[in-house]
């Protein structure tokens, strides 16, 4: 066992006296026993409480106790009411490792709900006190959350499971004890469960039941949330590198090796290519140092000269680069016009993916209405458009009299026109921000030619015997630029390692995510699915189910739900939900049967079943005495293997004695509390 309850303990103090019990368990079967409104719910409600798991029941519920631990309580159940001024619930829980963990819960008193306080004894005799907190967020995954290292107490490793809203959460107990405690109001009113829906799990009961009987799909599952959560993590790691070394380089230059995500090449030669707009063109950066450093090279080999000496081909230089100004502003027009023409193709695509995307739900709409036999599935069939609801023959082709596609072949046109129309966008989209680079280089061309004539100007204007200081100016400006340059080179070159050390380790976890591809169970899951449901056909034998035959009952591989196979006289296969094919009492024998033979499963097999069951009033929907006896010797039988709690009515039950006739069955009645019992 993973884990069993030693000690139930409820106390509720009065100004006239103190009442509760204290309930000393052991492995097996433990029933408690007492007429109806005398306490035996609420002794089974305690241990949901003392583990914190009340909200199970729903998300409202502050508390699952009705008004003897809240309000007041009588000694009798037509004596006078005692006002409750205080109560509580305390646990004692013993794991495989042999420690003892005690837990105390007020129900009514000065300490928020939220608050358990407990006492670890570890399995070497040393104790020590802590306070955990519960249904807070972090309650589940943070140190002092309580269910956190209640599940870590347990021996579980909680796994990540999705929500409807695309979240990664844990696998909470809340979501998990369903399968172990029956509830007397609504857990006998499902087969599974009935689990918490607010938790808004994915397939709650599918990931609960995988998790339970410890299946190699569950886990290959988890391990492949894992690594796509560790991808996205990589992922945007290198999304924000490549963002910090864009913003870097600034709006004149652009990556040619850093796409949006991780690239596999990359790794196997980790350089960050980057090119600038210079002159007109892209280049490389190593050949715009080169270009700029002759350049360079050239205006200090000449020198300072007198302006006089300079005057014709500062004039010449002047000529060129006006004639450059008028190209540049020219191209500047250009680049608007066309940038123009890029964002309206953009919205186009964006207007007719949104058509062609309207278009195939009607489609869809159509091809379903169709297989149910209406009409207007076969509009399309019968020449009319299920769109505008014209006549194909008559108004698209009139003369080659060529029949208008079938429903289906629609739809797949509709879609590959779809993913046309999105591979255009995005290629639309990559050139307009090619677009918008060169603007901004051709910008700052002219922006720089402007300035230069300018210096130009200026140095015409200057005294024939002066120094002419044009070229000084340019000089510094093309130093400017090549220590820019450098500057570029160095943040990439800084960023080469970290980007080649990403791509590197996603291309491994995406190798290793292709391995875990697919929801296939293993020989060792379906041995365990397939003892699980001959179990679950003894059992029902054993219970005297007889809405179907029991041979014919299964278990579902999708949600491990039970179902009916059943085949007619010719042949055909039906498989059925056993909702509403089932009497009352049949379905209590079915539930039965399936806790029972998931226990079965649990001491057969290595599984995260903790061997613990409770049942709160297991004899419902009056149901034949003799099948609640073989129920409780059935249940007796674990022995020492597991341990189970039952709930059972003494009217009901008057053959109910002390001993079953099996070994490790165990009665309690309640009592009146004399000695304050205390664990804490």
């Amino acid at each position: 066992m993973l884990f069993s309850i030693s000690k139930i303990i409820l106390e509720v103090t009065t100004a006239s006296a103190e009442f509760g019990t204290a309930l000393d368990l052991r492995p097996g079967l433990n029933v408690v026993k007492a007429p109806n409104s005398f306490g035996k719910s609420t002794c089974l409600q305690a241990v949901l409480y003392g583990l914190g798991l009340e909200r199970m029941l729903g998300p409202r519920v502050e508390t699952p106790f009705g008004h003897a631990l809240k309000e007041y309580i009588r000694e009798t159940p037509n004596g006078t009411p005692f006002p409750v001024q205080a109560s509580f619930v305390e646990l004692e829980l013993l794991n495989a490792k042999h420690e003892r963990l005690a837990i105390h819960r007020d129900v009514k008193g000065d300490s928020d709900r939220r608050l358990v306080r407990a006492q670890i004894t570890h399995s070497n005799g040393k104790t020590e006190r802590r306070d955990f907190f519960l249904h807070d967020p972090g309650s589940a995954q943070r140190e002092d959350g309580f269910h956190h290292f209640l599940a870590s107490f347990i021996g579980w490793e909680l796994p990540e499971v999705s929500t409807f809203d695309g979240r990664e959460i844990p696998l909470y107990l809340a979501a998990i004890f369903p399968m172990l405690f029956v509830e007397q109001k609504r857990g006998w009113s499902a087969i599974q469960g009935p689990f918490p829906t607010f938790l808004k799990i994915q397939d709650i009961a599918r990931r609960s039941m995988e998790f339970l009987l410890k299946l190699d799909v569950g886990e290959r599952r988890r391990r492949r949330l894992e690594i796509q959560k560790n991808v996205a993590a990589l992922e945007s790691d290198w999304a924000a590198a490549r963002q910090h070394l864009i913003g870097r380089l600034g709006n004149l230059a652009r990556l040619r090796n850093i796409p949006a995500s991780p690239p596999k090449e990359f790794s196997s030669a980790p350089a960050v290519e980057i090119e600038v707009h210079l002159e007109g063109e892209w280049i490389t950066i190593q050949d715009a140092v080169i270009y700029t450093s002759i350049l360079i090279d050239e205006l200090e080999t000449t020198g300072l000269q007198q302006t006089e000496e300079v005057a014709p081909l500062l004039e010449e230089e002047l000529a060129a680069a006006q004639v450059e100004v008028s190209q540049l502003e020219a191209s500047i027009d250009d680049l608007r016009t066309e940038m123009a023409v890029s964002r309206e193709e953009i919205n186009e695509n964006r207007k007719r993916i949104s058509s062609l995307k309207s278009d195939l739900a009607r489609n869809l709409d159509a091809q379903k209405l169709e297989k149910f036999g209406s009409r207007l599935g076969r509009s399309v069939s019968d020449h009319t458009c299920p769109t505008c609801h014209q006549e194909l023959d008559a108004e698209l082709l009139p003369v080659a009299q060529v029949k208008g596609m079938a429903i289906d072949e629609n739809i797949r046109f509709i879609r590959s026109q779809i993913e046309l129309y999105e591979a255009s966008a995005a290629a639309t989209g990559e050139h307009a921000k090619s677009l918008q680079l060169v603007y901004d280089s051709v910008s700052g061309d002219l922006r720089d030619k402007l300035a230069r004539i300018r210096q130009l100007g200026d140095a015409l204007r200057r005294p024939s015997s002066s120094f002419e200081r044009s070229s000084l100016e340019k000089l510094v400006r093309l130093q400017a630029r090549l220590k820019r340059f450098g500057s570029m080179q160095s943040e990439a070159d800084g960023l080469a390692d970290r980007f080649a050390h990403i791509a590197q380790v996603v291309s491994d976890l995406r190798a290793q995510l292709a391995k875990l591809k697919g929801d296939d169970f293993t020989a060792s899951d379906k041995n365990k699915i397939e003892y699980f449901q001959e179990r679950l056909q003894a059992r029902l034998s054993d219970f005297s189910f007889i809405t179907f035959p029991t041979s014919q009952i299964r278990v579902s591989f999708e949600d491990f739900r039970p179902v009916a196979v059943i085949s007619d006289e010719d042949g055909e296969v039906a498989v059925r939900e056993l909702g509403f094919e089932m009497s009352g009492s049949d379905a209590i024998r079915m539930k039965w049967s399936y806790y029972l033979a998931l226990l079965d499963v649990a001491v057969a097999f290595d599984t995260h079943h903790p061997c613990f069951i409770a049942f709160d009033e297991p004899d419902q929907q009056a149901i034949e005495s003799k099948d609640v006896r073989t129920f409780l010797l059935e249940t007796a039988k674990f022995g020492e293997r597991a341990q189970v709690l039952v709930a059972a009515t003494a009217e009901k039950n008057r053959w109910l004695r002390f001993r079953f006739g099996c070994g490790g069955s165990q009665r309690y009645e309640l009592w009146r509390l004399h000695d304050r019992a205390q664990i804490l």
